[in-house]
Order: C-alpha cells, then structure tokens, then sequence
C-alpha cells in the first residue's frame, strides 16, 4: 500500500485557503446561476412576450435580472406572483447573495451576461 502526504508550510497555508475559498465561490455562484436561470426560463415559458436578461456584476456581487417590457413587470399579477417567489427562494436558498430584479436600465453592469431569453 502507498500512501502518500502533502505538508503545508505556514506560508503555503494561505495560498490554500484562498484556493478554496475562491473555489468555494465558484461553486456557490454555479449553484446561484443555475437556480437563477432555471427559474427565469421557467417564467418566459409561462408569459408570453417577455424579454428577460441575467448577468453577474463582478464589481458589486450582484446577481442582476433585467425584465421587459414594463408592462408585464409591473402590470400582469401572474408575472408580479413569479418574481416574488424568485426573490424569497433565492434569499432562502442564498441568503449571502444579493439579486436586483429591475426594467432595464443603463446603471445596471450588465457586462457579464450569463442568460438571455
């Protein structure tokens, strides 16, 4: 039997831990944008004439949804019912992230785009 070791200087210690910090990240951003897109992909199936967006901005943490046209985000009970359960499983499910569901907007850094439907 062949057992092998690896030993971690103290200096090495940190490099490691940011590796799997950073690794850790990724995993949850994968599991957060998986979540995300299925359930913007699940909306557009169910509401016709809906144009959605999803992209991640590095700079803030934000997962950002961009929805149009305005008269379904604001004037159609169905789609009104959808983003409400959007942002309570999201905030249960990834009470560290943070969403913006808004209309399209300029300010928005949507630079990142991740989905488009």
């Amino acid at each position: 039997m062949n057992i092998s070791h690896t030993f971690v200087t103290s200096g090495d210690s940190k490099k490691v831990t940011a590796f799997f910090v950073a690794k850790m990240k990724k995993d949850m951003n994968k599991n957060v944008q998986d979540f995300v897109i299925e359930t913007i992909q699940s909306i557009a199936s169910k509401i016709p004439g809906i144009s959605i967006r999803y992209a991640y901005d590095i700079q803030t943490n934000f997962h950002i949804v961009e929805v149009s046209p305005e008269s379904i985000r604001r004037g159609r009970e169905e789609y009104m019912e959808m983003e409400y359960l959007l942002w309570k499983e999201f905030q249960e499910k990834f009470p560290e992230e943070d969403l913006l569901v808004s209309d399209p907007d300029r300010i928005n850094n949507m630079e990142n785009l991740i989905f488009e439907i």
